[in-house]
């Protein structure tokens, strides 16, 4: 897995294909990220390309651990999430082919599966593609 910096995590981008589950026709998208996106900023991502206004909950599973946003409360009888504002895709995300789960929506359970179809260097990109950067602005 990939250690690095922050500015090296601003070099490296994951192109991600986030599919709905269960959708007919298939509900997707394909997105580009920076290594330095945290799932927290991930989640605002999706919301943002889904056409979603993050009026629900939400959770990642990644590698068999929950991540979310953590409650303040400590005596409530939720489930306990790591916290997503703390974790980076380029210290989650071991390579290509990494396959990430995202719930939106506990009532409905809006199901969906995010593969890393390609990790390459912000250099290496071609002219034309458009890059959403961990502060959720394009270029």
């Amino acid at each position: 897995m990939l250690r690095a910096s922050k500015g090296a995590a601003e070099q490296v981008v994951h192109q991600i294909k986030v599919t709905l589950n269960g959708s007919e026709p298939t509900i997707w998208r394909r997105i580009l990220v920076t290594g330095g996106t945290t799932l927290g900023m991930l989640h605002s991502v999706l919301q943002a390309v889904m056409g979603w206004s993050n009026y629900h909950l939400h959770e990642f599973t990644v590698a068999g651990t929950q991540y979310g946003t953590p409650s303040p409360d400590k005596h409530t009888f939720s489930h306990q999430v790591a916290d997503e504002r703390r974790a980076k895709l380029l210290e989650l995300v071991p390579g290509e082919g990494f396959s990430l789960g995202y719930v939106y929506e506990f009532g409905d359970n809006w199901q969906h599966e995010l593969v890393v179809e390609e990790i390459q260097r912000l250099s290496r990109l071609p002219g034309h593609r458009r890059v959403l950067f961990s502060n959720v602005h394009a270029i």
